[in-house]
């Protein structure tokens, strides 16, 4: 553990998938690669969500995106949770917590 933050060889005991180990490490540290994190390095020209018009980052995904709506209403039930205005930081000590 790096403070709150799990480090690899934490998850990699979780998941015991290297796949998921990389996914839910790049979910943890924000470099999941999407329009909005590619748009930082001048890889991609728009960094706003085709759906909502937002900044279409990894926050943007899991929390508010209407396209992923009812992806989330499954991980919230996952989670044992139901905030709706829940931040990225909330959503990871609930999955640290589960680990499932």
């Amino acid at each position: 553990m790096i403070g709150n933050v799990p480090d690899i060889i934490t998850i990699s005991k979780w998941t015991e998938n290297r796949v998921q180990d990389r996914l839910i490490a790049r979910i943890i540290s924000k470099t999941t690669i999407t329009p909005g994190l590619l748009h930082r390095f001048n890889l991609h020209p728009d960094p706003l969500c085709i759906v909502c018009n937002e900044n279409d980052d990894i926050s943007h995904i899991l929390l508010k995106c209407k396209k992923y709506a009812s992806f989330r209403v499954i991980l919230w039930n996952k989670l044992n949770t139901v905030e709706p205005n829940i931040t990225y930081d909330v959503l990871l000590s609930h999955v640290f917590t589960n680990k499932n």
